[in-house]
């Protein structure tokens, strides 16, 4: 490596005398009389024929050191074009689904599914949680204040609670309005066709989630023997919004056949498919780190 080097810098060394002295040589051609200290050159008394090809050979000099080293540069400078460039990784594998600033499934290009049957209708206002199971962590109904009137929600800090729809119902629609208010981290998530758990396995559902910290809107299908969501054959789909603490949302996710949506605040935002799972078992849970999530006005209807 060290010979190598020295000869490349041998190599440096050449090639920025030759590009010094072949527009000296030049020089000297033109004016014919140039004196560097004690060396004098004085070609005026030569033919002008030799002075010309002396220029020559000077230019000729210049030009082989300096067209290779543009010829080099312009070879290994970085491309402007785009398409050079490696692919930016987009997480949303959903197909594109056009805006809908309606506020509701009015979408034309879409197939819409009618919300009949209105089978769950949960404000908590009544201080219970009727047929809602909690099945871990913290779960209770809290009072807040909201815009100045006492108001009851469902507290949950790292805690799920399902809740098991009338048989032989598996197109639904679940929609709860839901904030974070608290933790530096924390998913607030809603759970629908749910498989009852097997022994030594985890929750098997699709699910929607915010993730305020991180700002994400995601749909996905939990693995019960990885205990984590599986993206490589299951559904997976997210989005990024600009979402804050302290905020209500309102979150819907919706399964007919083996199609499933996800509405925040009214509007279609990831849509995907899947025909796995026709559970009637719905979940409210949030999971991960120290948070506190609110839940209200839980709602649930048939679809056709």
């Amino acid at each position: 490596m060290e010979g190598v080097a020295s000869v490349l810098l041998y190599l440096a060394i050449a090639l920025a005398v030759l590009l010094f002295f072949g527009p000296i040589i030049v020089l000297i051609s033109i004016i014919g009389n140039v004196h560097f200290g004690p060396i004098q050159i004085d070609l005026r008394q030569h033919n002008i024929w030799l002075r010309v090809l002396i220029g020559i050979l000077g230019l000729g000099i210049w030009l082989s050191v300096y067209i290779p080293l543009i010829l080099l540069a312009t070879r290994f400078a970085p491309s402007q074009n785009a398409n050079e460039f490696p692919t930016p990784i987009n997480i949303q594998t959903s197909p594109p689904i056009p805006e809908n600033t309606s506020g509701d499934i009015s979408t034309p290009s879409i197939e819409q599914w009618v919300r009949s049957n209105l089978i769950v209708d949960e404000n908590f206002n009544d201080k219970k949680a009727d047929n809602w199971i909690i099945k871990l962590g913290n779960v209770e109904i809290v009072e807040i204040l909201e815009n100045g009137q006492s108001n009851y929600v469902l507290q949950l800090e790292a805690g799920l609670t399902e809740l098991v729809l009338p048989e032989n119902i598996s197109d639904y629609a679940v929609e709860t309005r839901i904030m974070q208010v608290s933790g530096n981290e924390g998913l607030g998530t809603v759970q629908i066709r749910m498989m009852p758990q097997n022994p030594g396995q985890c929750n098997q559902a699709y699910k929607t989630y915010i993730d305020v910290t991180q700002d994400w809107l995601s749909l996905v299908e939990d693995d019960p023997i990885k205990c984590d969501e599986n993206r490589e054959t299951g559904l997976f789909g997210a989005r990024k919004f600009d979402l804050s603490m302290k905020t209500w949302y309102l979150l819907r996710i919706e399964a007919k056949g083996s199609n499933i949506r996800v509405y925040l605040d009214n509007i279609l935002q990831i849509s995907d498919q899947d025909d796995k799972l026709k559970s009637n078992i719905i979940a409210l849970t949030t999971c991960c780190s120290v948070h506190r999530f609110y839940f209200d006005d839980v709602k649930v209807w048939e679809l056709h």
